[in-house]
C-alpha cells in the first residue's frame, strides 16, 4: 500500500486515533476557506499544534487560493495573494508539516509566449524568497487545475528551481485537461512529489472517490515510470474505515 492520506476540510473531520489506526496521514483544508475570521483561525492552529506532533501519518496543508494569483499583472492583487501565501508558509512552519499545496496558477490559454516568460519569473521570484525566507523545512508541492498542457507546469517547477518545489500532480484535473493521463507522468516524471487521487467523468471536476479503474491505471503507471509519493484521497461523504478497506481490496 502506497503512503495514504485524507484530505479534510474541517478539523471535526480529523479523528486523531481513527487516522493512526488506518496508517493515515492528514491534509488541511480549513486555511483554504477567505472568510474564516482571525479567531476562528487563531483556534484551529491552536488545535492543529495539539494534534498533530501525535499522528503518525504525513502531513500536510492546502494552502489559499480562492481570488488569489501572485502573478497578476493587478499590484494590488498580486501583493494580497503574495500575503496569503507566506501566512500559509507561516502555518506550515508553525504546524511542522510536511508538504503545503498551492494551486500551479497556469490557465488553459496559457501558451509559451512573453505573458508566459513573465509568469514563470514572477512566480521564480516569488517562491525562491518566501520559501527561502519562511524557515518552512517541508516540500512546497504546485497542483495543476486548469492547464491543458502537462508539459506547462513542468515548465513552472523549472523555472522557480528549488529543490523544495514540487508538483502536486492532480488525477482528476489531469483527466479533465483533455491529455492522455499518460502525458503528464511522462513530463512531469522528475518533478512529482505528491498526488490529489479522485474520480470524474473526464468532463467536469466531480471529486468522486477514486474508482477501480483508476487506482489500478495510476498502480500501472506508478510502476512504469519509477515512482512513489504520497496520495491524497482527495473526496468527501465516505466512511474513511470503509473506503481503505475498499481500496486495499483492489
Amino acid at each position: 500500500m502506497k503512503k495514504l492520506i485524507k484530505a479534510v476540510r474541517t478539523s471535526a473531520d480529523f479523528d486523531l486515533n481513527l487516522f493512526n489506526d488506518l496508517n493515515l496521514g492528514v491534509e488541511l483544508q480549513d486555511f483554504t476557506e477567505p472568510c474564516l475570521t482571525d479567531s476562528e483561525i487563531y483556534s484551529l492552529l491552536n488545535e492543529y499544534e495539539k494534534k498533530l506532533p501525535a499522528l503518525k501519518g504525513i502531513k500536510s496543508m492546502h494552502g489559499s487560493f480562492i481570488d488569489l494569483n501572485i502573478a497578476s499583472f493587478n499590484r494590488d492583487i498580486a501583493a494580497y495573494s503574495r500575503k496569503m501565501y507566506k501566512r500559509d508558509l507561516f502555518f506550515a512552519k508553525l504546524l511542522n508539516l510536511d508538504f503545503l499545496i498551492f494551486h500551479t496558477q497556469i490557465m488553459p490559454w496559457f501558451k509559451e509566449d512573453f505573458k508566459f516568460d513573465l509568469f514563470l519569473k514572477s512566480n521564480a521570484e516569488f517562491f525562491n524568497e518566501a520559501v527561502e525566507n519562511s524557515g518552512f523545512k517541508g516540500c512546497v508541492v504546485l497542483e495543476n487545475v486548469c492547464e491543458k498542457d502537462s508539459r506547462l507546469s513542468a515548465k513552472l517547477i523549472e523555472a522557480v528551481a528549488m529543490p523544495q518545489v514540487k508538483l502536486n500532480l492532480d488525477w482528476g484535473h489531469a483527466l479533465v485537461s483533455g491529455e492522455k493521463i499518460e502525458s503528464w507522468f511522462s513530463n512531469n516524471q522528475k518533478h512529482i512529489a505528491y498526488m490529489h487521487l479522485h474520480s470524474n467523468d473526464e468532463k467536469s471536476d466531480l471529486h468522486n472517490p477514486v474508482s477501480k479503474e483508476d487506482f489500478n491505471k495510476l498502480n500501472t503507471l506508478l510502476e512504469k515510470y519509477g515512482l512513489n509519493f504520497p496520495i491524497c484521497l482527495e473526496y468527501w461523504d465516505v466512511d474513511i474505515k470503509k473506503e481503505i478497506e475498499r481500496i486495499e481490496a483492489f
